[in-house]
């Protein structure tokens, strides 16, 4: 299992910011990058994720939230054999579109949230 999240940190009284954005199997930090605040959250993820080699042998699902949700995401994790555990934003289209692992999971959460009576 992998999970992946980001924050960011203002430096000092100006209006600087930098965003960490890591990759961890739960109980250690798998990778790790330092950007400026401009850099999103999916293409840094994947900047990561193309230098893990050794680290994906054991991988069988990878976490991540709706800053996540984006067929290259869904594509890169699915090419590797891996699930992808990615929230998607609640207008997802369950059409394909180029990705059928991110279809999947538009479907599966779809039918999880409206069976729960929980708000999508």
């Amino acid at each position: 299992m992998l999970i992946v999240d980001s924050t960011g940190f203002r430096l000092g009284r100006r209006k600087k910011w930098i965003k960490l954005h890591i990759i961890t199997d739960g109980k250690k930090i798998v990778k790790f990058i330092i950007t400026k605040n401009n850099v999103g959250d999916s293409s840094a993820f994947r900047e990561m994720f193309i230098t893990l080699k050794s680290e994906l042998k054991d991988v069988n699902v990878v976490i991540g939230d709706s800053a996540y949700d984006s067929r290259d995401n869904f594509n890169l994790i699915s090419q590797h054999g891996i699930k992808p555990l990615i929230k998607v934003r609640k207008n997802s289209s369950t059409l394909s579109k180029g990705s059928p692992s991110r279809r999947a999971a538009v479907r599966e959460q779809r039918e999880f949230f409206l069976g729960s009576n929980l708000l999508f």
